[in-house]
């Protein structure tokens, strides 16, 4: 098997275990079913590891393992954000970021609201997709603030630097090149994207002169590389 092969599929077995483990820790039937995917592919990548795959076969799976990951981070997404609805109905108060991080993380996705600078010249298709996976980003932004970092300092800190990833994301989108876009992920924490990951993804996308079909393709290419949060007790 070629090396660059074998890294790919090392890495795509690494992130269907991830997804098997962190779902197994959910009880809802939705979770245990996208377990059972999980698991499956997990199979077929290391049934890959012995025998090449064919590359049409190899393209479907991946693709098809992609859509199930995106599924799973947008279901944790959901599951988190309820629990934190139904713990803090209030979330409009002042956010206290150490004993309320999901108030910080909500005052900080309301300034990216607020900023209407960040969507350059993409229409609602395609700047939406992009702005919703940086509102799911915000908790996890939140949690890796450090312990002397409180009040409004931390929501002005996950709002910029989501408001970062946004502005780069939107011109790549723009200029059909996601070279911007992949400087700004070295330097991002990877509990809010899987950075190696990310900028492979977005290396390999062929990137046009359409900047919401762009924006399109870069935010799946964004959801992908996002690392599951982990699930909240309900």
């Amino acid at each position: 098997m070629p090396d660059d092969l074998d890294v790919s599929v090392s890495t795509l077995l690494r992130l269907a275990e991830e997804l098997v483990t962190r779902l197994d820790d959910d009880p809802t039937a939705e979770a245990a079913q996208m377990a059972a995917e999980a698991a499956a592919f997990a199979s077929t990548f290391r049934g890959w590891l012995r025998q090449v795959p064919v590359d049409d076969d190899s393209a479907a799976a991946t693709r098809r393992f992609f859509v199930l990951r995106r599924r799973a981070a947008e279901y944790v997404s959901e599951s988190t954000l309820d629990a934190a609805a139904e713990e803090n109905p209030t979330l409009s108060e002042p956010p206290q970021p150490r004993d309320a991080p999901e108030r910080t993380a909500r005052a900080a996705i309301e300034q990216l609201e607020k900023d209407e600078s960040l969507r350059g010249s993409l229409t609602e298709v395609g700047y939406a997709p992009i702005v919703e996976w940086a509102s799911d980003r915000a908790l996890a932004a939140v949690l890796n603030l450090g312990a002397e970092v409180d009040g409004w300092d931390g929501v002005m800190m996950v709002a910029s630097l989501l408001s970062r990833l946004i502005r780069a994301t939107v011109r790549a989108a723009e200029a059909g090149d996601a070279a911007e876009l992949v400087v700004a992920l070295e330097g991002c924490p990877r509990p809010i994207i899987d950075r190696d990951l990310a900028i492979t993804a977005l290396c390999r996308l062929p990137l046009h002169g359409n900047a919401d079909a762009n924006a399109l393709a870069i935010g799946g290419a964004l959801r992908a590389a996002t690392p599951l949060d982990p699930l909240v007790a309900r």
